[in-house]
Parts: structure tokens; C-alpha cells; sequence
């Protein structure tokens, strides 16, 4: 099911119905090509919702699987659990319907198949052994699910148990489609053993073949394990996404959501549950870097050689007695162990000799010519690529904390709209914009430190291309710290709770116009920055996204070049 678009509706929904705005300041600034005019927003679906929406309800929409987000329909799906299984079984019915085959039987076949309902058919009717041959393979046997109890145990009271040798009443005893029965002990331990160690299989192999067992048996035997049950259930819709290349399972350890994405290729994708990770590599969302450029960043962080390389770009061994002196300003003569400020040597520690940084001997003499000093087996790491990482990681860094220190105003501007409508006449769903700024403050600081890693591979090699990457970085910046200013105020719930009493003490529960107005230029404001803020937002992305390209043809027209070069 689509969901439509209206552009004729306001963005941002609109508190200004019947009040004069008072309004007067310019409309935030915009990036080339875009308009602050375009509000277009999907229509909100009457049914019940499943999850709260991650940008409030008037910019995002859900209906059945396809979400509308900032005016545009996005080209991804999200499932659910029950979705899933309801594909599942839709599929296993047209295949037993076809092959009169068993349900466990069924589902194992088309996980070999990849769940390509025609493919398993197609194969399954191929010659007179095919069959056989695809049942063997998918090491089921087509038999029920549950099988007749042993005519010998008819009348007993107790029966014994091959798995434990126990004897338990005939009615705890469960089979497989095999033939092989186990007391429900036996079964619960062997399951839990399989969800341990990840079944990789929709069906697990029986407690004593290598046959599968029906997914009924293994609810059965993990129904007093609910953590187990749920890790299971996990790695089924896993087994699931992992047969289809356009669907992925969302990484986040306590979300079931499967995206489904029939381009299947990289792109940062919202779930449900809030988490964004990147459908390409399954990584936390890293959009405008590439999933390559992302890797390498995450590896270099965790690379304890960049902090080997600050270490021996600021700390170095004291000449004399071997005392590591760290150098953090100052000229290049150094006091060992004297303390950067007071220049007081501290008892026991330091021998006072004094020395030069650059050559690394005493400072005796004259030292405006001298060699610079390098390390015995110093693998000469260069200071500008040190300076280029710790740049770079300070502007990472600043940017994913501030992301997570917006998502923490959440509840504030939560608590802040309620309070607001509960003590005026605005209905809730006329403050949403509130909650949609805070989400895309959080996405554009999580936009810009990627973007940054993006700067920190290709803007050298990019050179002018990078201009309008840079000037709309730059923008993007000062918009999003305006309104982030104006969200952490109403996250805090400082200006707005002094505000809302003094409206109460006026009128009690009604507002009046002066006071409306002022509200509503606030809410103005920030409709339009959060606007702008995602225009330049996106645009920073699209200038990512042209040079890369260009970048890449380059690359590709150099690589060509030189190949025909040496053939010639």
C-alpha cells in the first residue's frame, strides 16, 4: 500500500490558524534549488498505529509497510515479525498447494530454493527423481509433522525415553517427522543447545538424524525460555532476510524489523524502532560516506597505532635519565620533569636536565641550525597526517555526541508539548514540529560528522569540486546550531514552563493573543530552520554524492587510460 503526497498542506502542521503570526523575521536561508515553500507531508493513516513514528506524526505517515518522510515516499519497506510470517506461510501454502507436500517439508525445500516459489516448484517436478533429490537436500522427509503414536505404548502408563533413558508418562513424549520421539526434556535441551549456537537453519535438525524438525516442536520445547524463544525467533526472521539480497534484518540486538530495499545497494535506512543503520554493510547509518570510507574510519579508530602516533609526535625520552616528557607548547627548550606551568620539578620525579626538543640534546650552545632528532627504528609517521586525524576525529566526535545529546532532549520536548496542550487550547499534534526539529537536529549532526570522514579521504583529491561541499557544510552548521539553540531551550523546559505560567496565571486555561502570538512566532522560527536545516542537509549529501561520481570516473578514465597506455 502507497502512501500520497499533498503538497497543498502544511509541512510542519501550523498552530497560526486563526492567529496573526507577529512574525517578522527573514526565512532562514536556503540551499541552491531549494524552496522553503514546499511542504508537502504524507497523509497520516486512520488505522491504529504500530510504533511511534521517528520524525512525529506530521512528517512521517505510515500505512501498511511504506513510510512518506519530509514529503517524499521512500523506496523501502519495513516488516515486522507477524508480517513476515504471514509471507512465510503465504508461500508455504501456494507451494503445499501445488506439491501436496507437508508443512515442514515445505518450508525447508523453499529455504533451499531461496524462497522462490517458482524456482522450487519448477524443480520439484523436473523428472520423476527430483523430487527425492530436493527433499534430500533440504534433509526433510515428506511425512506429517507429527507422527502416530507406537501402538506398543497403547494402555502404559510409563515408556521409555531414548534420549535420557528416563520413563515419563506417553504424553510427554514428542516425536519429529522422523519418527523419533524424546521426552520434552530431551527436546528442551537439545533446542536450547541449537539457539545458543545460532541455528542457521529455519528448522533445526533432529535430536538423533540430521533431519529437520517442524518450527511447532521448537516452540514447544523453548516455551519456558523466553529469552531463548526470542533469539530463535530472530534468527528465523535472519533465515528469512538472508535467502532474499533485498532484505535486511535491522541490526539493533532488540528489533525484529526486516527492511526490504529492491535496489540493494547502500543507503541509510530508518526503522521503526528508531535505530538507522545502512542497508549496504548493516553498519550503523553513515550517509554521505561511502560503506569503504565508514570501515575505514571505524578500523582506524580502533587502531592503537594513532595513539602511538601521538605519543611519539608529543612525548619523547629525556636525553638523560630516560623520563618520558610530554611536550604541549612552549619553545623548543625542555626541563626534565618540570612541570609545564610552575616549571618546579616535582621530588623523585625528573633529573632536571635541560634540553632541545628539536635535536634532542642539551640546550647548551647554539641551536638555530640543529638536525631534528629521529628515533631508533622510527617509522616516520608524518605530523600533518597525525594533525588531519585529530581534526577530523574532533569534529566526529563533537557531531555523534551532540546527535546523542539531542535524542536526550526528546523527552523534555515530549513533556513540553503535553504540558503546553493541556494548559492551552493547542491540540498535540499542532506542537509536532517541536519533536520533528529534534530528530532532524539529531540527523543532520549524525550527516555532517560523516560528512566530515567523507572531507577527510577525498576533499584533497577533490580540490575546487569540494567548494559547494564545503559552503553548504558550512551553512548547514549555522543553521542547525540556531535551532538547536532553540530546541535545548525547550528540551530543558525552562522557557516555555516560565511561560505557561504566566498564561495560566492570566487566564487559566485559555491563552491570550499576545501570548498566543509569541508562541507562535517561536514555532515559526523553528518550522523554518528545521526546513532549512534539512534542505542544506540534503544538499550537503547530493554535492557528497556528485563528487564521489566524478572522482570516480576520473579514477576509472585514469585506470583505462594507463591500461591502454601499456598495451600500446
Amino acid at each position: 500500500m502507497s502512501v500520497s503526497s499533498d503538497d497543498g498542506d502544511d509541512f510542519y502542521g501550523s498552530d497560526a490558524e486563526s492567529v496573526e503570526s507577529g512574525h517578522d523575521e527573514p526565512a532562514p536561508a536556503q540551499p541552491s534549488g531549494a524552496s522553503s515553500t514546499a511542504r508537502g507531508h504524507g497523509k497520516a493513516s486512520s488505522a491504529p498505529r504500530v510504533f511511534p513514528a521517528p520524525f512525529g506524526d506530521d512528517a512521517l505517515a505510515y500505512v501498511g509497510n511504506n513510510y512518506t518522510v519530509l514529503g517524499r515516499q521512500v523506496s523501502y519497506d519495513v516488516f515486522g515479525a507477524q508480517d513476515l510470517e504471514d509471507q512465510l506461510d503465504a508461500l508455504v501454502a501456494e507451494f503445499q498447494e501445488t506439491t501436496a507436500t507437508h508443512r515442514h517439508a515445505a518450508v525447508a525445500v523453499l529455504q533451499v530454493c531461496h524462497f522462490d516459489v517458482e524456482h522450487a516448484k519448477s524443480r520439484w517436478f523436473e523428472s520423476s527423481s527430483s523430487q527425492q533429490r530436493l527433499l534430500d537436500e533440504a534433509c526433510v522427509q515428506n511425512v506429517p509433522d507429527i507422527p502416530k503414536r507406537p501402538a506398543e505404548w497403547e494402555g502404559e502408563e510409563l515408556v521409555d525415553c531414548e534420549g535420557c533413558y528416563d520413563s515419563v508418562p506417553p504424553d510427554e513424549m514428542h516425536a519429529a517427522p522422523c519418527g523419533h520421539w524424546a521426552c520434552m526434556e530431551c527436546w528442551r535441551g537439545h533446542m536450547t543447545q541449537q539457539a545458543e549456537s545460532k541455528m542457521t537453519l529455519l528448522l533445526p535438525p533432529c535430536i538423533a538424524c540430521h533431519h529437520r524438525v517442524p518450527d511447532g516442536l521448537v516452540r514447544a520445547a523453548l516455551a519456558s525460555q523466553p529469552a531463548l524463544l526470542a533469539r530463535w525467533k530472530r534468527w528465523h526472521l535472519e533465515g528469512l532476510a538472508d535467502d532474499d539480497k533485498t532484505a535486511r534484518t535491522c541490526p539493533a540486538s532488540d528489533c525484529h524489523f526486516v527492511c526490504k530495499y529492491p535496489k540493494g545497494i547502500a543507503r541509510d535506512i530508518i526503522c521503526p524502532s528508531g535505530h538507522i543503520f545502512c542497508f549496504g554493510c548493516g553498519e550503523d547509518g553513515h550517509n554521505p560516506a561511502s560503506c569503504s570510507d565508514a570501515a575505514k574510519w571505524r578500523a582506524l579508530l580502533a587502531d592503537d597505532s594513532m595513539d602511538l602516533k601521538w605519543i611519539q609526535s608529543n612525548c619523547r625520552p629525556c636525553p638523560k635519565c630516560g623520563l618520558t616528557v610530554e611536550k604541549n607548547g612552549g619553545c623548543q627548550f625542555m626541563r626534565c620533569g618540570a612541570h609545564a606551568h610552575a616549571g618546579v620539578i616535582a621530588k623523585g620525579y625528573g633529573c632536571g636536565f635541560t634540553f632541545c626538543w628539536v635535536c634532542m640534546k642539551s640546550s647548551e650552545g647554539s641551536h638555530s641550525s640543529c638536525k631534528p632528532w629521529k628515533p631508533a627504528g622510527s617509522v616516520g609517521f608524518a605530523d600533518t597526517e597525525l594533525e588531519q586525524f585529530v581534526q577530523t576525529s574532533a569534529h566526529f566526535d563533537l557531531n555523534i555526541v551532540g546527535q546523542a545529546k539531542t535524542m536526550k532532549l526528546l523527552e523534555g520536548v515530549r513533556h513540553t508539548m503535553l504540558t503546553l496542550s493541556t494548559r492551552t487550547t493547542l491540540p498535540v499534534r499542532k506542537l509536532s514540529y517541536l519533536e520533528t526539529a529534534v530528530h532532524e537536529v539529531a540527523e543532520a549532526r549524525r550527516t555532517i560528522a560523516w560528512a566530515y570522514i567523507w572531507q577527510h579521504y577525498h576533499a584533497e583529491e577533490a580540490g575546487s569540486k569540494a567548494e559547494l561541499f564545503t559552503m553548504n557544510k558550512d551553512m548547514l552548521h549555522a543553521q542547525l546550531n540556531t535551532l538547536q539553540g532553540l530546541i535545548e531551550g525547550i528540551g530543558s523546559d525552562v522557557p516555555v514552563s516560565r511561560r505557561i505560567a504566566e498564561l495560566a496565571e492570566e487566564t487559566g486555561c485559555e491563552v491570550s493573543s499576545d501570548s498566543m502570538r509569541e508562541l507562535i512566532s517561536d514555532g515559526d522560527r523553528i518550522r523554518d530552520l528545521t526546513l532549512s536545516v534539512h534542505n542544506f542537509r540534503e544538499a550537503l549529501v547530493c554535492e557528497v554524492q556528485k563528487c564521489s561520481a566524478m572522482l570516480e570516473t576520473e579514477s576509472s578514465g585514469a585506470a583505462a587510460a594507463a591500461a591502454a597506455s601499456s598495451r600500446g
